[in-house]
């Protein structure tokens, strides 16, 4: 079974493709060319091709990419490649609510390397992560999940008890990373406001 992105996805940027290349169009033959307006239409005209690359790559994209299941492994296929993962390197499938609302996976390797990411918006991802897990049996592949605020749980492809522990050490170390990265940019901020009010109120003239 091919575990694809939903058809709205790929016709919402088809349609997005075909709107902007008609706007870009009428804008071209309705807007008279001066000397003085080469210059911005052709960055218009630049911006314009970009974008509708964009929208054109991603449509063939999504059209593409699919994830199956094999007996060699995990199949992932887009419009640039295909790639195998022996289910003998997976050595995690980690489960996590996302910043965006939704659901991902990522299957990880036994040196906590990041095999491949599993997005969530895929058609049939719950049977997905089901039939991968049954697929890992053999292996002893360890599950993890974590919901939105919930703890980590884990368990052992195939048990049916989930038990609490400690996620991933990719994740806890990029949790750290995270936890880092807000306190010096919530400490510079507080800097920059300091600074700010200080100039406000005559800076070095108020000094004594």
């Amino acid at each position: 079974m091919e575990y694809r992105y939903p058809k709205w996805l790929a016709n919402t940027l088809l349609a997005s493709f075909i709107v902007f290349a008609g706007l870009g169009l009428f804008a071209f033959v309705t807007t008279p060319s001066t000397p003085s307006s080469i210059g911005s239409e052709i960055v218009f005209g630049i911006v314009w091709m970009l974008l509708l690359t964009f929208l054109l790559f991603g449509y063939f994209y999504l059209r593409s990419y699919y994830v199956s299941l094999s007996d060699n492994g995990v199949v992932i296929n887009d419009s640039l490649h295909t790639r195998i993962i022996a289910f003998s390197s997976i050595a995690q499938i980690v489960t996590a609510s996302t910043p965006r609302g939704g659901t991902d996976s990522w299957l990880l390797s036994k040196d906590d390397q990041m095999l491949a990411k599993l997005d969530g918006s895929l058609d049939g991802f719950d049977s997905l992560l089901y039939d991968l897990e049954q697929h890992g049996r053999p292996y002893q592949i360890t599950v993890f999940r974590r919901g939105s605020l919930g703890p980590w749980e884990w368990r052992v492809a195939g048990d049916t008890h989930w038990v609490s522990g400690n996620g991933p050490s990719l994740f806890r170390k990029n949790d750290r990373r995270v936890g880092i990265i807000l306190i010096v940019g919530f400490s510079l901020m507080a800097i920059m406001v300091g600074v700010v009010w200080w100039l406000n109120h005559g800076g070095f003239d108020a000094l004594p």
